[in-house]
């Protein structure tokens, strides 16, 4: 048994798809004047390990699977990292069929919805909270994975089930007092639990707030802009095909507290300290007035550098694949920044940035690194098929479907070998040629160096023992 170890701080953002009100503080009497948290540094969070053995764990969500005969019961697969990297000949697959994990696999119950990774207890183990409907399928709950030495699998616990909380949204320290809390999402609010949790999913104090207008729809990212030890939320804001300015909730000791901003469009971000200043960096992908807009356009991102004071209202550099450095070329429907993730990757101090592109050349990832200036194309790599040589692992699922950065791609930053240097997977979920039931692309995990990502390991869920049958809808994702 490896002896565990702490988790360490890794993740700067958290993205999210889901809806979000406003001033969310602690649901106790009158809301006190917002107190200053502790300041630390800007990267604090916690790792994605389970064990405790100072490898981050990877984990891919397929809540539209078939499990036990039943059509998008839905699972969850773990892939432990290791020293080599993710070790790909020992993962574990967990569903509602597991005798530690409460209820039991029903009809579209999406087990793996809205899944948040997080230290929730404090002991030094990273949790995994999922999202899940109930029995009824009318209503959805959030239940915690506990980690421990072992790794997940020792006990879990629905988060009190006397409140509609709804499915996790996103984690953070979101009042600055060091304990995780979670985000969940219901059909009309937000709610807000403060850690630390008891094992029997308790929080140590909950808020919620309505939403303001019924069918807007938001998805959300988060990090520390202002460098004072709260996590602070972005909501990228969106009504059928119409697009709205980012929103910006700022992280205090007395919980979220909404503040202007005037940040543009957008409808995908990460936060991440570009520049090495100790304040989180909100980079952006850009929206014009319509959501309906990149499949048709040339995409731009935009960093929207962080401060003392939030998000700055002049340091708003922007790059395109026609910016200096970048490797590629502009183009309608390029999908520059479709999916970003950050993280070190060459261990210069600097977070870099990875972001998904889909030009008619081919589909990829650009790797844009972080220095003192931040991001400005320098040294930028490109990472497709034929830039990489990435292997397709036999998939009976896919056919000949299998593409490296299709649409679908998702991507993920953690450190799974424990070297301090960021990786990334890349997950390509695929459709079937009727577009409806989710055949579940590969997997390619590619290892950070000093050069920028270098060797990969590549699999898929047929090929690790995850179940593989039919889906219902767009296949697998990451954890956030």
């Amino acid at each position: 048994m490896r002896t565990p170890s702490p988790t360490t701080p890794m993740a700067l953002a958290t993205v999210v798809a889901t809806a979000l009100a406003t001033g969310c503080g602690p649901a106790s009497g009158n809301a006190p004047a917002p107190e200053p948290p502790t300041p630390r540094p800007v990267d604090a969070g916690e790792k994605d390990d389970f064990n405790g053995d100072g490898f981050d764990d990877l984990v891919i969500t397929v809540p539209g699977a078939e499990v036990g005969g039943r059509v998008g019961a839905g699972y969850i697969a773990v892939v432990y990292g290791a020293q080599d990297g993710l070790d790909t000949g020992d993962p574990q697959v967990v569903s509602e069929e597991a005798d530690w994990v409460p209820g039991e696999p029903g009809e579209l119950s999406n087990f793996g919805s809205g899944a948040v990774t997080g230290d929730f207890d404090g002991d030094g183990f990273a949790d995994l909270a999922i999202g899940r409907r109930t029995e009824e399928s009318t209503a959805t709950e959030a239940v915690l994975l506990w980690g421990g030495e072992a790794g997940l699998g020792e006990a879990a616990s629905v988060v009190d089930r006397s409140k509609d909380l709804g499915m996790p949204t996103a984690g953070g320290d979101f009042n600055g007092d060091g304990h995780q809390d979670l985000l969940t999402f219901f059909g009309d609010g937000l709610r807000l639990l403060y850690g630390p949790f008891s094992r029997d999913g308790g929080a140590a104090d909950t808020a919620s707030e309505a939403l303001p207008n019924a069918g807007e729809s938001f998805s959300f990212i988060t990090g520390d802009v202002t460098g004072d030890g709260a996590t602070d939320v972005f909501g990228f804001e969106s009504f059928e095909e119409m697009a709205y300015p980012t929103r910006f909730w700022r992280g205090t000791g007395s919980g979220l507290q909404e503040a202007s901003a005037d940040l543009p469009n957008a409808d995908e971000g990460v936060v991440a300290d570009v520049d090495g200043d100790g304040y989180g960096d909100l980079v952006l992908r850009l929206l014009g007035m319509s959501v309906e807009d990149p499949p048709h356009v040339p995409s731009t991102i935009m960093v929207v550098h962080g401060g003392e004071d939030g998000p700055s209202t002049d340091r708003r550099p922007t790059l395109t694949l026609d910016s200096e450095g970048v490797p590629g070329e502009e183009a309608d429907g390029d999908q520059f920044g479709f999916e970003l993730t950050a993280g070190d990757v060459d261990s210069d101090g600097y977070a870099d940035v990875a972001a998904g592109v889909n030009t008619p050349d081919g589909r990829a990832l650009v790797l844009l690194k972080g220095g003192q200036a931040g991001l400005t194309g320098a040294e930028a790599q490109r990472y497709g098929r034929s830039e990489s040589d990435a292997p397709v692992p036999e998939n009976p699922d896919a056919g000949n479907g299998l593409d490296f950065g299709s649409p679908w791609t998702r991507l993920r930053t953690l450190d799974a070998n424990g070297d301090g240097a960021a990786d990334i997977a890349v997950g390509g979920p695929q459709i079937d040629s009727a577009g409806v039931n989710g055949l579940l692309g590969p997997v390619w995990a590619f290892s950070g160096a000093e050069a920028g990502l270098t060797g990969m390991t590549a699999f898929t869920l047929a090929f690790i023992g995850a179940p593989s049958g039919p889906k219902f809808g767009n296949g697998q994702s990451f954890a956030d």
